[in-house]
C-alpha cells in the first residue's frame, strides 16, 4: 500500500536521526493548509483560494496539538472554533 511505504520511509528517516529533513517541497500547483488560530483565515484558504505562505504568519498564529493524519475538514474547523473560544475565555485548549 502506498501509504504504508511512505510511512515506513518517514520512520526510517526518523530512526536514522535525519528528522526533520533539511528541505521540504511540494508538487507544483499544490498548496499547504495553514491551521491558524484565526478561523476566518482557515475558511478563506479553503473556500476563497487564499494562498498563505509561512512569511505571512508567525509561529504564534498557528494552532498546535492537532493530529492531521486522519482528519476531515469539518473536524479541523470544529477544533479551531473550540480552541478560539477557550483562548478567548482564558481556559486551556480542549481537544
Amino acid at each position: 500500500m502506498k501509504y504504508e511505504s511512505s510511512l515506513a520511509c518517514v520512520r526510517g528517516t526518523m530512526s536514522e536521526g535525519m528528522w526533520p529533513p533539511e528541505r521540504i517541497g511540494l508538487t507544483p500547483g499544490k498548496r499547504v493548509l495553514f491551521l491558524t488560530k484565526d478561523l476566518e483565515l482557515i475558511r478563506k484558504q479553503l473556500y476563497e483560494g487564499l494562498d498563505l505562505r509561512m512569511e505571512d504568519l508567525s509561529v504564534g498564529d498557528l494552532l498546535d496539538d492537532i493530529n492531521t493524519y486522519v482528519m476531515d475538514i469539518e473536524r479541523v474547523l470544529d477544533q479551531a472554533e473550540r480552541r478560539r473560544h477557550s483562548v478567548r475565555d482564558g481556559r486551556e485548549s480542549e481537544s
